[in-house]
């Protein structure tokens, strides 16, 4: 009888110890699962921040259509294309095809259309140049060429410094040969409101040309966002005040400068310039009208 029981006893210990390896296999695989689901929660929080994190136009792009509009080599064939947008996108904050329709912006820049005299991105995040090289890359490779477009708008935009407002320079600048009938013909030219530095705001001076053919009337750069606190402004530096002072002494195309001038004294020396411009243009039409 008491080896019956010292049998007994170790079986209920055999069996309370493997309830107890099977709650733990258990217990662990519920772990298991619930670092899976966390994870994989975590992972859809990224993602999502990461899309939301893309611009519009990014996220609205029709690959085929886009390489159908690329493709085209005149404006009659681009006029073919049944396109899903008019010319001009509704008002909307997140319009449905705003990526492709900046691609046929941009494309119908590169063939010269005649009858584009404005091209407005405001209010838009462009795609970065790396990331998608047929909008701010293949816009100024275009502009050379162009020989209608009067009015380029890219405010607030999120277009970054560095490269850009570089290369936006030269391409502005007037041909070595104006006798070839190429340049740039824009007379108002808005990057205000995006994300260049001092040094950036100084190379985007460089289209106000001393030449006497250069274009630019109206000039917009204000307010370029910067990690500043409080007003995340860019404040802008004295040597930038400077540089766009030596270039408009040479300058007398300049007429309208929307900039904040917060310098006393490069205040009055840079509104003296664009008055003199002023004075400049106004004499030459009454000189033309009495001709």
């Amino acid at each position: 009888a008491a080896q019956r029981r010292r049998e007994a006893a170790e079986h209920q210990r055999r069996e309370e110890q493997e309830e107890a390896a099977q709650r733990r296999r258990e217990d662990e695989e519920a772990e298991r699962q619930q670092r899976e689901n966390e994870e994989a929660r975590l992972a859809a929080e990224r993602e999502e921040e990461a899309e939301s994190l893309k611009s519009w136009a990014l996220r609205t792009m029709d690959a085929e259509l886009e390489e159908l509009i690329c493709s085209t080599g005149s404006l009659d064939e681009l006029r073919r294309i049944a396109l899903p947008f008019d010319e001009w996108l509704p008002e909307e904050v997140h319009p449905k095809h705003l990526g492709s329709w900046m691609v046929w912006c941009v494309h119908r820049l590169s063939l010269d259309d005649p009858t584009m005299e404005m091209l407005d991105f405001s209010g838009y995040e462009v795609p970065a140049p790396e990331v998608e090289p047929r909008i701010l890359p293949k816009l100024l490779e275009a502009l050379p060429r162009s020989s209608r477009l009067g009015r380029l708008l890219l405010g607030d935009c999120g277009i970054a410094g560095g490269a850009f407002p570089r290369a936006l320079a030269r391409a502005m600048r007037p041909p070595a040969d104006p006798s070839a009938g190429l340049g740039c013909r824009v007379k108002f030219l808005d990057v205000s409101r995006n994300c260049f530095d001092n040094e950036d705001l100084q190379a985007v001076f460089g289209v106000l040309t001393p030449a006497s053919d250069c274009p630019i009337l109206h000039l917009r750069v204000s307010y370029q966002f910067s990690d500043q606190p409080v007003t995340g402004v860019l404040p802008v530096s004295w040597v930038t005040y400077q540089a766009l002072h030596n270039v408009l002494k040479h300058n007398t195309s300049l007429k309208k400068l929307g900039m904040e001038l917060n310098d006393a004294h490069w205040r009055d020396q840079i509104l003296r310039c664009t008055l003199r411009n002023v004075d400049i243009a106004r004499m030459l039409r009454l000189s033309a009208g009495q001709q």
